[in-house]
């Protein structure tokens, strides 16, 4: 709390002198939700979970002041009761524009039209069982992002680390929380 209002987040930004300049600002978050695909193909080690028909999700309604977002933290969940065996770490690229020629249970790569709008990615561990659902969080994702001019959207693309086979229809929920720059 500062001067009686309730932050998010602070983000403390250095100066050109190497002071501190302590920035107030609430952060945001952005969700998707989908379903994958109605098949239960087993996804081998580097595979793209995504929904059907596009290789990759939008994360919209984002707010940047310049631009510039600082990811703090990724949330991945999916309806499962238990963690499927073989599952492990999980990792969220994302892009300003939306990748082109990915598409779910195909092999992740970043094509030559894609790779100037590659951000970076934030690695996600093995998801842990919480009843209906299995779910891990990254807390200490610092990654920085930019958005392409006018848009408020960033596009994720999430990659298995390893090879698992999943349940035909499989709800999936990712998230990322953000500070604006």
């Amino acid at each position: 709390m500062v001067d009686g209002e309730e932050y998010t987040s602070v983000l403390i930004k250095s100066g050109e002198d190497g002071s501190a300049i302590e920035t107030i600002t609430n952060g945001g978050s952005a969700v998707v939700s989908f379903l994958r695909p109605d098949n239960a193909t087993a996804y081998t080690a580097g595979d793209i979970v995504a929904p059907s028909g596009a290789g990759y999700i939008s994360f919209s309604g984002l707010t940047a002041n310049n631009g510039d977002l600082y990811i703090t933290n990724a949330k991945l969940a999916l309806q499962a009761s238990a963690v499927p065996a073989g599952m492990g770490a999980f990792r969220l690229h994302l892009f300003s524009l939306p990748p082109s020629g990915l598409s779910d249970n195909a092999a992740f790569s970043v094509t030559t039209s894609s790779i100037s709008s590659y951000q970076g990615f934030v690695e996600i561990l093995s998801p842990i069982a919480l009843g209906d659902h299995i779910y891990r969080q990254n807390e200490t994702a610092n990654l920085q992002v930019s958005l392409t001019d006018g848009s408020s959207a960033i596009y994720g693309v999430l990659q298995t680390v390893n090879a698992w086979t999943p349940a035909s229809g499989t709800a999936v929920r990712a998230e990322i929380d953000y500070l604006p720059l």
